[in-house]
């Protein structure tokens, strides 16, 4: 696919350099095409262009070196940054993307245009201040500095995302915080968990399920595990902030329980998110205020006073008590309260209010 061909000539304005930048891959090759005038940054447009699949290894470079030379032809830059790449543990991807990179940097050179190499972590350092911050730390900040709206960007959290892989069984082979390795027939699967899940692990050697969450990039799958089905809720509910990752995530997960963050969220206790390695006060204040319309807290509430927790709740409400009345006092029973009995505290709890 060869997004350029929909481009339209695009001419640098007077005293404004135009720049090309590139990130090779030989499946996907990306691009974004930046205007600056001073220490002013302006964004003109993206894209990426795909080559077949089952096409050849020199067919899909001719995609490649066709599509940007369209690409170079429409937006006209006035010169190329392109990602400079180190081998990884593949040496046959290592090669291969090697070959992609090449391909663009012949692009460039066949217009004769000025080409500029850059690793990832000089741009990350460039972008955020931080070599080594995660790809939705860029994003966010590239929003920022661009001043781009949501549909401005051509990648968002839920392109990236997959529910291939939604559970996990096998042996539990080797503990890592915060990874751990489980064994399914054979195969090594290398899952991050949060320091709550971790806890909860049997012993190596042991049959161990996980609840998964598949996040899938341009240069990695990357595999997080969760003891319960709400601790991957509450995962993917925070992946949907702006601008938090799955290291903000799991840091959070891990350094309070799902009740104390509910908590928190209903209280916009943001000292207790302060509290989380890694997490500031501006930080946890935005965590507060947007997963206050994100958490369930009936589904909080029920599953903390166990099993019966949901037919209480369900009753409470039924008796004219509003969602949040119900599900406070439903957190206040000790775990495995009977039906009758739940109700009977509950409303006892209730007239104390």
């Amino acid at each position: 696919m060869k997004p350029a061909s929909r481009l339209s000539p695009l001419v640098s304005p007077p005293g404004r350099i135009r720049v090309l930048g590139i990130d090779p891959g030989l499946r996907i090759t990306g691009f974004g095409v930046l205007d600056k005038t001073g220490s002013t940054l302006a964004y003109v447009t993206s894209g990426c262009i795909k080559t077949p699949a089952a096409g050849d290894l020199a067919t899909r470079l001719k995609v490649i070196l066709d599509g940007l030379r369209e690409v170079i032809a429409s937006v006209k830059p006035d010169q190329v940054a392109i990602e400079k790449v180190f081998v990884n543990a593949n040496p046959q991807s290592t090669l291969l993307l090697g070959q992609a990179r090449g391909t663009a940097i012949c692009a460039a050179v066949l217009h004769e245009l000025q080409v500029s190499e850059y690793t990832a972590l000089q741009v990350k350092q460039a972008v955020v201040g931080n070599g080594h911050a995660d790809k939705d730390q860029v994003q966010d900040m590239v929003k920022r500095l661009l001043k781009l709206t949501t549909g401005d960007c051509r990648v968002s959290h839920e392109t990236r995302e997959a529910g291939l892989i939604g559970r996990i069984s096998g042996k539990l082979i080797a503990r890592h915080p915060p990874q751990v390795i489980v064994d399914v027939q054979g195969i090594g699967y290398e899952i991050d968990v949060p320091m709550s899940t971790f806890y909860q692990l049997p012993a190596t050697g042991s049959d161990v399920t996980l609840f998964t969450h598949l996040l899938v990039r341009e240069d990695a799958h990357l595999l997080y595990g969760f003891a319960s089905e709400q601790e991957r809720h509450v995962f993917r509910q925070l992946l949907k902030i702006s601008g938090v990752g799955a290291r903000t995530a799991l840091s959070v997960l891990s350094g309070m329980s799902i009740g104390d963050l509910y908590d928190a969220v209903s209280t916009q206790d943001s000292a207790r998110l302060i509290k989380v390695p890694g997490i500031g006060k501006k930080t946890a204040e935005r965590l507060l205020l947007e997963l206050k319309d994100k958490l369930d807290v009936t589904v909080v509430a029920a599953n903390s006073a166990g099993a019966h927790g949901g037919d209480i709740l369900n009753a409470l409400q039924a008796l004219g008590y509003n969602e949040k009345e119900a599900a406070w006092a439903v957190k206040q029973l000790p775990a495995g309260t009977a039906v009758a009995d739940g109700i009977r505290q509950a409303l006892k709890l209730l007239s104390k209010q």
